[in-house]
């Protein structure tokens, strides 16, 4: 099953290969000794078992476990600095992001302002041509009021011209009916 994990990686099967060949020599060399106890030779088994060969197997196997340790913290050590690298681009990245929205927040927010100034201009001056067009309103009606006083002065004194006339030659014309 180790040998599948590692399917992809050349380098680690070839050291799972030799540990699996050193365990599978010390275990036979066990297997050996555990026959000859069974079989009742004591001194024989007591002989195999002081022979280095079982020895330089566990030392061998010890080795080859303590590059299989090795290799594993280099895997894992480059593991973690490509954690590190991603968690660090991701937070670069996160930070571009804000800043990005950062200045959109205020161009929008200059835009707004600057609509809102403009605006505001607008309805000052649109307050300043009201109040001046109030007060040509105010002068106009000012003048026909003026206008009509006068009118209504011309009015009467036409009128008052006209009834003096009409007077006046009623009374000739009586004055001349009465005299003939």
């Amino acid at each position: 099953r180790v040998r599948e994990m590692v399917a992809d990686n050349p380098e680690w099967q070839k050291l799972i290969d030799r540990v699996r060949t050193i365990a599978l020599e010390k275990m036979a060399d066990l297997n050996k000794v555990i026959a000859v106890q069974q079989m009742g030779q004591k001194d024989v088994a007591r002989t195999l078992v002081m022979t280095d060969q079982g020895k330089q197997l566990m030392e061998a196997l010890e080795k080859e476990m303590s590059m299989v340790v090795h290799q594993e913290e280099q895997v894992r050590l480059e593991r973690m600095t490509t954690w590190a690298d991603v968690q660090s681009t991701r937070r670069w990245g996160f930070a571009a992001v804000l800043l990005v929205n950062a200045l959109l927040l205020l161009a929008g927010t200059m835009t707004i302002m600057r609509d809102m100034a403009r605006k505001r201009a607008e309805v000052v001056r649109l307050d300043e041509r009201a109040a001046v067009l109030a007060s040509e309103v105010a002068q106009r009606a000012e003048e026909l009021r003026a206008l009509t006083a006068h009118l209504l002065r011309v009015q009467e004194e036409e009128r008052r011209t006209i009834a003096r006339e009409l007077h006046d030659e009623l009374g000739q014309w009586l004055t001349a009916i009465q005299a003939e």
